[in-house]
């Protein structure tokens, strides 16, 4: 979640709260091989002011070589001081003009 501290988010991220995630490997990892970590941000739920916004977001792995999917890794995020921004219910962040990607590579 390192990416979640990127000012440019606006993320209180000293107050944020992992709630759940869940791992799901598609293909055996290679022995050796280098891989592509590529995280999405799918939703995020405006719960109103004092009472914070969970973070839906995917992070994809991929063999950068062949391209192949290895495993996808869902989690949730309670962002404590971020509610009350709108009561948007769907909303994509972006990050160096790449919208809904944020990419990050080892």
């Amino acid at each position: 979640t390192e990416w979640m501290r990127e000012p440019a988010l606006g993320i209180d991220w000293t107050q944020l709260v992992a709630l759940s995630h869940h791992l799901e490997v598609l293909h055996p990892f290679p022995a050796a091989a280098t891989v592509r970590s590529q995280v999405a941000v799918t939703e995020v739920l405006d719960r109103g002011p004092s009472r914070g916004a969970v973070i839906h977001w995917e992070r994809e792995l991929t063999d950068r070589e062949s391209g192949v999917r290895l495993a996808v890794l869902k989690a949730q995020a309670l962002a404590r001081n971020n509610g009350g921004f709108g009561g948007l219910a769907f909303y994509f962040f972006a990050l160096n003009g790449s919208l809904p990607r944020i990419s990050s590579v080892p």
